[in-house]
C-alpha cells in the first residue's frame, strides 16, 4: 500500500541521516519512484509469468522470430536475444543497462558476477547471475550459447561487450550495434512472434 511505502521511505531517509550516508532522495522521491499507479501505460512494469517466459524461450530456441541475412546470423540473433532476456530478468536490468554490460565478469561458485557503471549516479552496481544447471531459464547457459553463436558469425566482433546487438544485415562491414531503439525493436519482434505484444 502507499502508506507502507511512505513508512519505509521515511525509514530509509532516517537511516541514511543517522549513519551519515549521503542520500540524494527525499522520502517523497522514493514514494514517487515506488508508486507506478500514476505512470503512463508505456512506463508501467509488466509482470512476466513463467508461462510467458516459457513461450518466449520456446520461440527463441526454435529460431522462429526473425530470419536474418545468413543462418549463422539468424542463430546468433536468437541466441543473443535469449541471453539478453534471461540476463535482464535475473540481473533486474533495464534495456540500456543490459546493453552497457562489458565482457568483464568474475566466475563464482554460484555463477557470474558482473559490474555495471551507473552513469547517472556515477556508482558501480554489482550484478549477480546464478548458475541454474538443468533449468531452461539458466542465464549462464544462455550466455555460453550466445558466445558460441557469436564466434560462428563471419566478421562479428563483440568489441568487449557482453550483449552487443546482432544486426540482421551488415552495416559498414560490421554486425555490432548498441542502439537502444534497435533493442526495443528486437523485443517488439519477439513479443509479436509469441502473441504477447
Amino acid at each position: 500500500t502507499v502508506r507502507s511505502i511512505e513508512y519505509r521511505a521515511r525509514n530509509v531517509v532516517r537511516w541514511a541521516a543517522a549513519v551519515g550516508v549521503p542520500f540524494l532522495y527525499s522520502a517523497s522521491n522514493l514514494v514517487a519512484m515506488a508508486d507506478l499507479s500514476s505512470s503512463s501505460p508505456n512506463r508501467r512494469r509488466v509482470r512476466v509469468t513463467e508461462q510467458m517466459l516459457t513461450t518466449m524461450i520456446d520461440a527463441l530456441d526454435a529460431e522462429a522470430v526473425v530470419v536474418a541475412s545468413t543462418p549463422s546470423v539468424t542463430h546468433a540473433w536468437h541466441a543473443r536475444t535469449k541471453a539478453a532476456l534471461l540476463v535482464r530478468i535475473w540481473g533486474v536490468l533495464r534495456t540500456s543497462e543490459a546493453l552497457a554490460l562489458i565482457d568483464d565478469f568474475e566466475v563464482r561458485r554460484w555463477g557470474l558476477q558482473l559490474r555495471l557503471l551507473q552513469t547517472k549516479v556515477g556508482h558501480e552496481r554489482i550484478i549477480r547471475l546464478p548458475h541454474r544447471p538443468g533449468c531452461r531459464f539458466d542465464p549462464i547457459a544462455a550466455l555460453y550459447d550466445w558466445f558460441t553463436a557469436a564466434t560462428l558469425v563471419d566478421g562479428f566482433d563483440r568489441r568487449g561487450r557482453l550483449l552487443p546487438l546482432v544486426r540482421l544485415r551488415q552495416r559498414n562491414g560490421s554486425y555490432v550495434g548498441t542502439s537502444h531503439a534497435t533493442e526495443q525493436r528486437n523485443w517488439i519482434d519477439l513479443l509479436r512472434a509469441v502473441g504477447l505484444e
